[in-house]
């Protein structure tokens, strides 16, 4: 029976929380920063060796191996695709026992696919390589990370995850660089040896050092006896998950689809390569200032607002690209960067908010799958949109998502507005 299903069966109705803590043994302060910026770090390292692998080693592996580029490239379709479908369950395992393990599986896996991908001499044995990959981000990035801060902190994993996505935001920032070094001095074989190399000699001692090995046994069995299975009663989940879902899935299929053809909508918009390049800059920063600014904020700003927000500021920027690329292109990415950044962050906290920290693990599980394979089709889709139709065809097409997405973010933040004035 699945986890709508029980939460249909039980039908309990909401209780106030008890005085228990939402915490479940949660590291002291020195070593909470600890482990919360080594793991954000880290993040750049499992990005680098994942997502953003195919940017820089593509078309030095098509050259080398003859291998048809588009194929190459959708290795890393075909790995978001296996994350997607890992997602949940790896949400569950995380609930049941907590994330270290978890974690430390990622860094394996994620070794031994780059291994496969490093010793690859056909298209089929490079491409079961991203298969692996797949199983790894599925079990390491952001969702794996959110769903451990969650059984670690509980309620409190709001400013966790704030800090966490605040250095994980330079992930393309090094990840690019890096990578092109590497290739440059090691070949394209080589920089995957030496990712693989980092992820077993760093990033697996890290999980497995400093991520508590914490699980529902040990905290979280009080709170669910208390009666206090979510922040709502079991019949809101439906509801709430799917609105929850669609807003975060679109809004992953539009900055996904963005980032991949921002080259070619500037410059179908007059911009020279060198504008294209200056203005793509402006994104990586407006992304980590809006997660200052975030942080600054003090939590005054409840996460279904949050992620309305974010959307309104997503869908403001791609207004601004379909209407005033030539002129209005810097203010229009900035906006579009920001609304990501506080999206990332809105992504960990709203389901928090929303269902408790005792549903949280399973439940970012869920909404990871069709976020990751939104992620994943939104590019190729988008890239085909262009070729037919133009660039101001897929902006209309990203614009009508994104107003459809702050709907329902709206409705989203004024369902849940008037339940917690209800409880109040």
């Amino acid at each position: 029976m699945g986890w709508l299903a029980q939460a249909r069966a039980s039908r309990r109705p909401f209780m106030p929380q008890t005085t228990v803590t939402d915490s479940v043994q949660a590291p002291d302060a020195k070593v909470s920063n600890l482990l919360v910026y080594s793991l954000g770090f880290n993040q750049i390292l499992v990005w680098a060796a994942s997502y953003y692998l195919p940017a820089v080693l593509s078309l030095p592996i098509a050259a080398d191996t003859g291998w048809p580029l588009s194929w190459i490239v959708s290795g890393l379709t075909l790995g978001l695709l296996t994350g997607g479908f890992c997602a949940p369950r790896i949400g569950m395992i995380i609930k049941r026992r907590g994330g270290r393990h978890v974690l430390a599986a990622s860094s394996v896996l994620l070794a031994a696919g780059l291994a496969i991908l490093a010793l690859s001499a056909s298209l089929p044995s490079y491409l079961f390589g991203w298969l692996v990959i797949g199983c790894a981000m599925g079990t390491g990035m952001h969702d794996a990370v959110f769903a451990t801060f969650g059984v670690l902190y509980g309620r409190n994993a709001r400013k966790a995850i704030t800090n966490f996505t605040l250095l994980s935001g330079f992930a393309s920032s090094v990840a690019w660089p890096l990578s092109t070094i590497l290739e440059q001095h090691l070949g394209w074989r080589g920089t995957l040896w030496a990712y693989a190399a980092i992820h077993l000699a760093f990033s697996l001692p890290l999980y497995l050092l400093l991520v508590p090995n914490t699980g529902p046994a040990e905290g979280h069995a009080p709170l669910a006896q208390s009666g206090s299975r979510s922040r709502y009663g079991a019949s809101w989940i439906c509801r709430e998950f799917f609105l929850m879902a669609m807003v975060i899935s679109l809004t992953t299929a539009i900055s996904g689809s963005i980032f991949v053809n921002l080259l070619a909508i500037l410059k179908a918009a007059g911009h020279s390569l060198a504008s294209t390049v200056a203005l793509g800059a402006l994104v990586g920063p407006a992304i980590v200032v809006a997660r200052i600014v975030e942080k600054a904020s003090g939590e005054r700003i409840t996460p279904p607002r949050l992620l309305a927000g974010s959307t309104a500021l997503i869908l403001l920027g791609v207004v601004g690209l379909l209407y005033g690329a030539a002129t209005w292109a810097g203010p229009a990415l900035i906006s579009f960067g920001a609304g990501v950044g506080i999206g990332v962050i809105a992504r960990g906290t709203v389901p928090l908010y929303i269902f408790g920290p005792i549903e949280y693990p399973a439940i970012v599980g869920k909404v990871a799958m069709p976020a990751m394979m939104s992620q994943a089709l939104a590019p190729s889709i988008s890239a085909l949109v262009i070729d037919r139709w133009g660039t101001a065809t897929l902006l209309y097409c990203l614009g009508a998502m994104g107003f459809i997405s702050l709907v329902i973010a709206l409705v989203l933040a004024g369902t849940v507005g008037r339940r917690d004035g209800e409880k109040n």
